[in-house]
């Protein structure tokens, strides 16, 4: 969907109870999830479990109802782009229940410390973003919380504290670690991070615990319990690492979501499509990586995902890989049958980048001969269907074409090519015009163009 006309949908009667009906769909299977937990090994007789802890049993599910609630009226007042589409809201939920059974399972088989807390809020800040990812966290947290209040996990009330307290700072650590995490590499880097103040604060647990009981540090007993407790609370950032790079590509495939790293991968220059492109289109290529560099200095600039600009800029020529080698190597201007076929190159693009990567990445690809006035093709979108990462790479695609030389005409100098781009504000957008001027001003854009030209060379 085209995030600019998303923002601007209207939220219908119908979009409000779709989305209503899949939360209480996923709140049954979260219910389902708890209980089975909450009940181990008493699996065998449920129905006497159930008589022996009903009352525990409603508290619990109360409690789990209220934080779904509350979670959907997040994200309809807060997050409401996470509502529009089933799989966003099935995203939450998967997010969820596996952070959770993961805790439990650790916490029931290993120690509370080394459960991996901040793997929930790790999966959703990379998959939806920071806001959506701290509050995630603090369900995860109070989730945790409920369950270790009926469980024989956590031995003591103060334990069931401590845990909560351990949950809630190692997602916000997470968060806040992996702000500017771009490579996969760095995810473990990110997990030391967690880990060492999750261990300053389950010291403090710890000694506080001892103070409260009466122990004192110097006790043998008591000193090898905080170590061993200090060795879980290592455990359970770098699981929380660990487990997230192991389950992201999971996440990305069974989603198809556009995650940083994917974006970095893509816009690798080693990538295989970009190696066919350079082997069978080297102007095209070449144009590409001027484009790529312009479209993120710009989107920088103004705020968007300068990785997205990147990837659709570096493909979005792509599908004139399927164009004949006369026509794309004629070194005279295009005849009116060679020119119509041409201008089926974003849509071949748009195919191939839909089938081998990502709708939003195929999806600005396509629209990079789109004009304001709708004179552009192959859609004929105009200013309010076109987002705008499509006006930033039609414009710098479009500043790049004037400034390149052609067997058939020299190219614009870079200030030229901004004053006719200016007297086109009916087809190319003001904002982006302007920063490519001061681009040009401060003498970046030159030297885009420049090592450009040396690439062709």
């Amino acid at each position: 969907m085209n995030p600019d006309v998303s923002k601007m949908r209207r939220w219908t009667k119908r979009d409000v109870w779709g989305s209503a009906l899949l939360f209480l769909l996923n709140l049954f299977i979260l219910l389902v999830v708890v209980a089975t937990l909450l009940m181990g090994g008493s699996l065998g007789n449920i129905k006497q479990t159930l008589e022996e802890n009903k009352a525990n049993y409603i508290y619990i599910a109360f409690c789990v109802m209220l934080l779904v609630f509350i979670t959907y009226f997040y994200f309809f007042f807060e997050e409401r782009s996470v509502l529009y589409e089933g799989k966003s809201i099935m995203l939450v939920f998967v997010i969820l229940d596996l952070s959770f059974i993961l805790c439990v399972l650790t916490g029931k088989w290993l120690n509370v410390y080394a459960r991996p807390v901040a793997l929930c809020a790790l999966l959703t800040f990379i998959l939806l973003g920071r806001r959506s990812a701290m509050f995630m966290n603090i369900v995860n947290a109070l989730l945790l919380f409920i369950f270790d209040n009926f469980s024989t996990v956590t031995p003591s009330a103060q334990s069931i504290y401590s845990a909560l307290m351990i949950a809630f700072s190692g997602g916000m650590i997470a968060i806040f670690a992996a702000n500017r995490l771009r490579t996969r590499l760095r995810v473990v880097l990110v997990g030391l991070l967690i880990a060492a103040p999750m261990d300053f604060i389950v010291f403090l647990l710890e000694i506080s615990s001892m103070a409260s009981g009466g122990s004192s540090f110097e006790q043998t007993g008591a000193a090898r319990n905080i170590w061993i407790n200090l060795g879980y609370g290592f455990i359970g950032g770098i699981s929380s690492a660990v487990l997230f790079l192991l389950f992201l590509p999971l996440f990305e495939s069974m989603f198809s979501v556009l995650t940083v790293f994917r974006l970095r991968e893509l816009t690798s220059l080693d990538s295989p499509l970009l190696k066919k492109l350079k082997e069978e289109a080297p102007g095209t290529y070449n144009h590409s990586a001027v484009v790529s560099q312009l479209a993120e200095e710009c989107a920088v600039a103004l705020g968007e995902d300068a990785e997205l600009a990147r990837a659709a800029a570096l493909y979005h020529d792509v599908g004139k890989c399927y164009q004949q080698t006369e026509i794309l190597s004629k070194p005279g201007r295009l005849t009116d049958s060679e020119y119509a076929a041409m201008k089926r190159h974003p849509i071949d693009s748009f195919n191939l980048l839909s089938a081998r990567f990502s709708p939003d990445v195929a999806r600005i690809a396509r629209g990079h001969h789109e004009r304001l006035d709708g004179s552009g093709y192959p859609d004929g979108l105009t200013a309010d269907q076109m987002s705008l990462e499509i006006r930033i790479l039609s414009t710098v695609d479009t500043f790049d074409a004037m400034t390149s030389d052609r067997p058939y005409k020299k190219g614009m100098s870079t200030r030229s090519a901004i004053a006719e781009l200016t007297t086109l504000s009916h087809q190319y957008d003001a904002e982006v015009v302007a920063l490519l001027k001061a681009i040009v001003e401060d003498g970046t854009a030159d030297q885009i163009c420049r090592l450009g030209v040396e690439e062709k060379r």
